[in-house]
């Protein structure tokens, strides 16, 4: 059998390709990120009964996920160009459509809670006070996912730890989801149009968690190839 070879010109060029492709990935989680935040900030003003801030707010978070879509878009056409090159091309395809994805359930949350705002519900403290919680962990995981993506191209033991942490954290995510999505039932029975979107915002929160994961997951596989 003869002895597989590598040329070093293409090895040169697999590697700078990577490293511009970890780069696009990382504005895209740094955004999605910031989408985060933004999509957060709404939530805190309507479970504060500042409805007008909430809906206000609504434009700008629907413009970060214009932007990240653009972004994930231009890295797609890069990642076509040196797919030749790339080993991991589809691990690094599945990251940017979770981050995509993630993106996009921000944006959903953000319209609904614009709906709700602009006919005036509100939520229980009891209740708020849990969606407050359960968003923590999410934004937490999304600050490990920036950090393992950073990580990558520099020190991929790192990441194959923060990615193992976004596993956990999603574990810890998932029982705070179950024990929500309960209490949102017992409390608004009786308020059928707030109980389903609230239940639609929770959803898409825990989608976001799971979509984390996944993206976690397809980061350590190309991370083990590179410790």
């Amino acid at each position: 059998m003869a002895e597989e070879y590598y040329n070093p010109e293409d090895l040169r060029k697999a590697s700078i390709a990577e490293l511009n492709l970890i780069e696009m990935l990382k504005n895209v989680a740094r955004l999605t990120e910031d989408t985060y935040t933004e999509v957060n900030d709404i939530v805190v003003s309507f479970l504060d009964k500042q409805l007008d801030i909430a809906k206000t707010r609504y434009v700008k978070a629907r413009h970060m996920k214009n932007q990240t879509e653009e972004l994930k878009d231009k890295a797609m056409e890069y990642l076509v160009r040196v797919s030749t090159s790339l080993l991991y091309k589809d691990a690094y395809r599945y990251v940017l459509t979770d981050l995509d994805r993630m993106s996009q359930n921000l944006d959903a949350i953000a319209y609904r809670l614009y709906l709700l705002a602009d006919r005036g519900y509100t939520v229980d403290e009891g209740v708020a006070s849990d969606i407050r919680s359960f968003m923590d962990k999410i934004r937490e995981q999304l600050s490990v996912l920036t950090t393992a993506i950073e990580m990558l191209g520099i020190n991929p033991k790192k990441t194959l730890e923060e990615a193992e942490r976004i596993i956990r954290m999603e574990e810890d995510a998932d029982q705070s989801y179950r024990e929500l999505e309960l209490k949102i039932f017992e409390e608004y029975t009786e308020k059928l149009p707030l109980l389903l979107v609230l239940k639609e915002i929770v959803d898409l929160l825990e989608e976001t968690s799971d979509l984390a994961r996944d993206a976690a997951d397809n980061l350590k596989y190309i991370a083990l190839h590179k410790v």
